[in-house]
């Protein structure tokens, strides 16, 4: 009899908790896609503050691995996007050198490809990277679908990521190499473009001298 009870105890418990628990879970996923807008805080500031002096309360988190592997980082943030991106639908030519003759030989196969989903539709989409110098690479970003190209953005040492959604992508890229300061833009995909919604500065930590 004893034992029953006890079992009904516990069946009480699960009841209880498991619901919370996913609860918890789900509020997590949310504030980890949703990121706060911060208004009181300008890019110009964040750009100024670049490299980032690790304050010395914080510095027993840091070890000089983090610094140089990891590229620790500075708080970021969170930007509002004030223009729109433009809306490509172009014809790809795969062997078309992004940067003219001078920079491929004719007839090579210039870019880099990996492939994810990025307008939510279950299928992927090609996501190709090329470079047009030699240094801080890559920098030409292309989607295409269907032999199409539907977005294209050129930058310094361009990434592009992709996300849970799949509803679009971040594009991450950097700003100045010397201080490490990088940007982190997250594009969404709406009505057969992709839109720009918000973004990050990242800085470079540094131990003070």
């Amino acid at each position: 009899m004893k034992k029953k009870k006890h079992r009904n105890h516990i069946a009480r418990y699960l009841l209880f908790f498991i619901p919370l628990i996913l609860l918890l879970i789900a509020f997590v996923k949310v504030l980890r896609y949703t990121p706060q807008l911060d208004e009181k805080i300008s890019e110009k500031t964040v750009n100024a503050a670049c490299p980032y002096a690790i304050p010395k309360s914080e510095q027993k988190k840091y070890t000089t691995t983090d610094l140089v592997d990891n590229m620790a980082i500075a708080p970021a943030p969170i930007f509002p996007v004030t223009k729109n991106q433009v809306v490509v639908n172009e014809p790809f030519d795969p062997y078309a050198p992004p940067a003219g003759e001078s920079f491929f030989p004719p007839n090579t196969y210039p870019w880099t490809a990996v492939s994810f989903d990025v307008t939510n539709d279950g299928q992927n989409e090609q996501i190709l990277t090329a470079n047009i110098a030699m240094n801080h690479t890559p920098h030409l970003v292309r989607i295409v679908q269907n032999g199409t190209v539907i977005f294209k953005y050129q930058g310094i040492n361009v990434d592009p990521e992709e996300v849970e959604s799949h509803d679009g992508f971040m594009l991450n890229e950097t700003l100045d190499w010397l201080t490490g300061t990088s940007k982190r833009t997250r594009y969404i995909y709406k009505d057969g473009t992709f839109i720009p919604a918000w973004y990050q500065i990242y800085c470079q930590a540094q131990m003070p001298q």
